[in-house]
């Protein structure tokens, strides 16, 4: 290229333009890509649920090698449903009587697991947090407490035995279902790597709502 066309400021000007291009066109490209990936995930978080076969064991994976289970934050997942190997096997051995624990206890785990391995900004953290309230929801509900005793009535015929009654029943239901929740929650964040990255996932917080799906629970605990 000649010295001339180098002096030229035109040349400078459609230098600057092509560059700025160029700039745009990769920034547009890496844009598009992240829209997609996120895309994916967030569908995938809301798309992964608790099967009637993972709740009755009839693919559970075997006992994962002890030199993999902690060696990653990802940990084994052999059988591919979202729910860690040695997570999975210990709440089928802890709760064997009681489907509808199991089932609760597995969507509870899979909603902390996806806050590990999924979260990557602020879409894919509303998308778990989502998930993660239905599943809160689904699990304090595995007991079917009030049977029914102030169903049918309405505020203004509660009496004040109704009332203490009420916060009662609140009691218990908070005596019962949190030790599962603690069990679930120390389950899948047993390591420091792991609560690191759990907590890590809401660097990305934003404000959002409820999940739009119809059900707190992958399952009907009525059907189990």
């Amino acid at each position: 290229m000649s010295q001339t066309i180098l002096r030229k400021w035109w040349f400078w000007v459609l230098a600057v333009v092509f560059v700025a291009f160029i700039g745009l066109a990769i920034m547009g490209y890496v844009r598009t890509g992240e829209q997609e990936r996120t895309k994916k995930a967030v569908e995938m978080i809301r798309g992964r649920a608790v099967t009637l076969d993972m709740v009755m064991g009839r693919d559970l994976p075997s006992d994962p090698d002890p030199m993999l289970v902690d060696a990653t934050v990802e940990g084994v997942d052999a059988n591919d449903n979202g729910v860690r190997d040695d997570v999975e096997l210990a709440i089928h051995r802890n709760h064997p009587d009681s489907a509808r624990i199991r089932a609760a206890q597995l969507q509870y785990a899979m909603a902390h697991e996806a806050q590990i391995k999924d979260v990557f900004n602020e879409e894919t953290l509303v998308a778990v947090l989502e998930e993660k309230g239905r599943a809160f929801i689904c699990i304090n509900n595995v007991y079917e407490i009030n049977e029914g005793y102030l169903e049918t009535k309405d505020l203004l015929d509660y009496t004040e035995e109704d009332i203490v009654y009420s916060n009662q029943l609140s009691k218990e239901h908070s005596l019962k279902t949190a030790p599962l929740i603690k069990e679930t929650e120390e389950l899948v964040l047993n390591t420091m790597e792991r609560g690191d990255r759990y907590e890590m996932a809401y660097e990305h917080m934003t404000s959002y709502g409820s999940s739009k799906k119809e059900s707190y629970c992958d399952i009907d605990p009525e059907f189990l």
